[in-house]
């Protein structure tokens, strides 16, 4: 037995950190993979291993429908799909292909609602400027940006 492959006293507390995490929440394949090797010096071959057994008994969730609940809580948040992409990569799922649509129109509005909730006085170039970046940096696109600036005045 080489030092990468897991005795089945360490296959077994890689399982259950493994069900610990799932009980949370859902994890990809890849989210789950990387939390496991914070704790355990884990090989491939067993992490294979675990995943197929995690997949047997139900416990891992469909990586396109997890991308899809993904989105729409992050749609929901008033994230921009720029974000949006790059949350799914780092998560190890699947993409999908988000446009300047209206579900990115309605998410940047929200947005705006709850930023200008106090006051929606004529913003002068300054206070435009500054929503706009802070509209970019939560994801959303420049012309869903440009848009929604030209409706407020």
């Amino acid at each position: 037995m080489s030092q990468d492959e897991a005795k089945p006293d360490d296959f077994q507390k890689i399982k259950e950190s493994a069900f610990r995490l799932l009980a949370r929440r859902d994890h990809s394949a890849f989210e789950l993979k990387q939390k496991l090797k914070q704790k355990f010096s884990l090989a491939d071959e067993t992490f294979q291993t675990l995943l197929s057994y995690l997949n047997n008994l139900g416990y891992m969730a469909d990586e396109n429908v997890l991308s899809q609940r993904w989105v729409k809580q992050w749609r929901a948040e008033g994230r921009g799909r720029q974000w949006i992409q790059g949350k799914l990569r780092t998560k190890g799922l699947p993409q999908i292909d988000l446009r300047d649509d209206e579900n990115e129109l309605e998410s940047a509005k929200e947005f705006l609602k709850k930023k200008l909730s106090s006051s929606i006085e004529k913003l002068d170039y300054k206070k435009k400027a500054k929503l706009a970046r802070s509209m970019i940096s939560r994801g959303f696109s420049g012309p869903v940006v440009a848009t929604l600036l030209k409706e407020i005045n």
